[in-house]
């Protein structure tokens, strides 16, 4: 059965507005801090872990910037902005051969991922999908392979993709900000949801749902809020659209905010989207 693979990347600016790079051991390139979650593990936490991990640095997390998918790899990392609070840089770990802060403008040669940094570069929220070619990806499944191999005859087992109960919700708003489009669930009103399966960016699959089922193409879905429920091992990636005052679908149907019938986790994940204007909310349950 397919699952999304989740992993984190790590952007550390410091004072002077250099970004952190890590040379790999593996395979020679730069990128930023990068890893995959442990289990139990909040997605910032890990983000956290990653670059104390590959650089010796403690770093605070203070946003997610990112979210990227990976196309034939059902792999997709979360983003996070981050600064430096203590630890000391360390030029080489288990995993990298050289650490260092670069200006934005001299990044190194062989960079990995130049698009998140670029990203950081420009500011805001981003959500992108990765088509590699597959003689690409033919290459890297086979390094990654040989990586693999590697570690276990050092006694160092790579450890399995742990598998998430992975989400994405969709809010649907009208152009006042006044109703949202719901699923009726019983007597309650929730916002849409489908399950993240890898095959697709989540933004694609909620594209596909609504083209399927309302016959709306081509909807601007933007990446708002990240959800996570620590003991249940459930992650919700929430997004937002706007739709006409007089859209229609035989699926759904219109709920006043006000009305009190809309789920409350999704009351609350509405009222968190208008309070983080063009930013992404966080919110970690631990039951």
């Amino acid at each position: 059965m397919a699952f999304m693979k989740l992993g984190v990347s790590c952007a550390v600016l410091d004072d002077e507005g250099r970004i952190l790079l890590s040379r790999r051991g593996d395979f020679g390139s730069w990128n930023l801090p990068t890893g995959r979650l442990d289990p139990g593990e909040a997605i910032a936490d890990a983000a956290a872990r990653e670059a104390y991990e590959e650089t010796g640095l403690k770093v605070e997390i203070e946003r997610p910037v990112g979210l990227y998918y990976q196309q034939g790899r059902g792999r997709m990392n979360v983003l996070f902005l981050a600064r430096p609070i203590g630890g000391e840089l360390r030029q080489q770990t288990d995993e990298t051969t050289a650490n260092g802060f670069f200006a934005l403008d001299e990044l190194p040669d062989n960079l990995f991922g130049d698009f998140m940094v670029a990203h950081v570069a420009q500011g805001g929220v981003h959500q992108h999908t990765l088509e590699t070619p597959e003689d690409v990806l033919r290459d890297l499944r086979r390094k990654l392979a040989r990586r693999w191999v590697s570690n276990l005859l050092r006694g160092r087992p790579e450890p399995r993709w742990h598998k998430y109960d992975v989400n994405a919700g969709l809010i649907i708003q009208d152009t006042s900000d006044q109703r949202v489009m719901s699923v009726p669930i019983g007597a309650e009103q929730w916002i849409l949801r489908t399950s993240l399966d890898g095959k697709v960016a989540p933004w694609d699959a909620l594209s596909n749902l609504l083209a399927e089922q309302c016959n709306w193409p081509d909807l601007d879905i933007q990446w708002v809020g990240l959800v996570q429920n620590l003991e249940l091992e459930r992650i919700l990636f929430v997004f937002k659209t706007t739709v006409p005052d007089s859209a229609y679908c035989s699926q759904l149907r219109w709920t006043y905010l006000g009305s009190g019938e809309l789920l409350a986790l999704d009351r609350a994940y509405v009222t968190q989207t208008r309070q983080n204007p063009g930013g992404v909310w966080t919110t970690v349950h631990e039951r």
